[in-house]
Parts: C-alpha cells; structure tokens; sequence
C-alpha cells in the first residue's frame, strides 16, 4: 500500500545509521483531544522499548523537506542530535535545531548547546540552522514543525523519574498527537556508569 514505503524508507535510513528502530502506524485523527494523543499501545511501546521509535502517522511520507530536532540541551537531545545527523546526512534533508525555554536567563545557554550541535552537524555535510523559541517545549515544537514544514520531528526520550519523566512524556505525546508528519523518539545509550556498575556485580 501507499504507507509502506515512508516505513522502507526509514528503516533504510535507520540502518545506514546503524539504529535499532521500532516502527509504529498511527491512525488518522478522531473525535476529541485523548483520541488525537498516541493510543495506549503507541504509549507503551515508546515507554517500554529499548530502541527508537519511530512513529508514522497516516499522513507522514518520507521526509524531503525538513528535519526539526527538538533540544533541551540534555543527554537524551545529544543522543537525538547525533541519530538525527546520521539521518539527515544520508537523505540530503536539511535540519533545524530547535530549543524551548522558560525564560531569558536560559536562552544564553540553550542557544550555545543549539549552535554547538548544528556545527557538529555542518561538519557532517548537513545543511543545519538552529533558533531558541521562548515557551513550554510542546507548543513551540509544534509551532515550529508547521511554520517550517519539518516532514520529520525527532525528540529525545526521558529516562528520568516521577515527575519528570511525565512531564518528558506528555511532551512527547502531544508533539505525536498535535503533528501528521513522522516523529522518531530516541532513546539514549545506557549510561556507562550503569553499565560498569551492573558489570561489577556480576565479577
């Protein structure tokens, strides 16, 4: 069918990469606000998966217009910044970094971490511009993806606890809901202290 190839398209690209992806389908978009944010399943599998994933609406087609990646200057985001790179550098699609913040005081920072990540990527060959958006993350990734017409978004996934780990994931969510092109989640590798400390207890 006609939804086939984006997924063809984007395991292939996830492979050049060398990723580890899940896809997940996403219906259309019906009746009220819980039915438009990810299903159960779609929620799970992001939660519970320990790789990628990437989620392609009925909408979503390959990507040849743009790449948003949503940053927060965090672990997670280096984890995306870098998958996002691969992605973008092996379909030629240039990348806008995109970086919301509470407040004046954070812009500095963020803008630094922004500008850092796309000159890593124009190092690559991609084509990389960056902005820092003042707002809650979710509506300025949103806004974002539609004034620039990003065919893909790609977020970086929070292994945190409690709070902000719900926080993370309701952001997500409604980038996923609010959006018809594709969304990769990325998951960040293992933290190497968790690694050794697991390795040490089995020595």
């Amino acid at each position: 069918g006609p939804g086939k190839a984006p997924v063809r398209d984007v395991v292939g690209a996830a492979r050049a990469a060398d990723a580890n992806i899940v896809v997940v389908g996403r219906r259309p978009p019906r009746g009220g606000l819980k039915e438009r944010l990810v299903g159960d399943i779609a929620h799970n599998i992001l939660a519970e998966s320990p790789c990628h994933v990437l989620v392609a609406g009925w909408q979503s087609g390959m990507w040849q217009q743009r790449i948003l990646l949503a940053s927060d200057g965090g672990t997670a985001s280096d984890a995306a910044a870098e998958l996002c790179g691969q992605i973008a550098k092996v379909c030629g699609v240039p990348v806008t970094i995109v970086s919301a913040v509470a407040n004046d005081r954070q812009r500095e920072e963020a803008a630094a971490d922004a500008a850092h990540k796309a000159g890593l990527m124009r190092l690559e060959g991609v084509d990389c511009d960056s902005r820092v958006v003042l707002g809650a993350p979710a509506d300025a990734i949103i806004e974002a993806a539609r004034e620039l017409g990003a065919d893909l978004v790609v977020v970086g996934h929070h292994r945190g606890k409690g709070l902000q780990r719900v926080i993370a994931g309701s952001v997500t969510d409604r980038v996923i809901g609010s959006l018809s092109c594709a969304v990769l989640v990325v998951k960040p590798a293992q933290e190497v202290a968790e690694v050794e400390a697991a390795i040490a207890k089995q020595s």
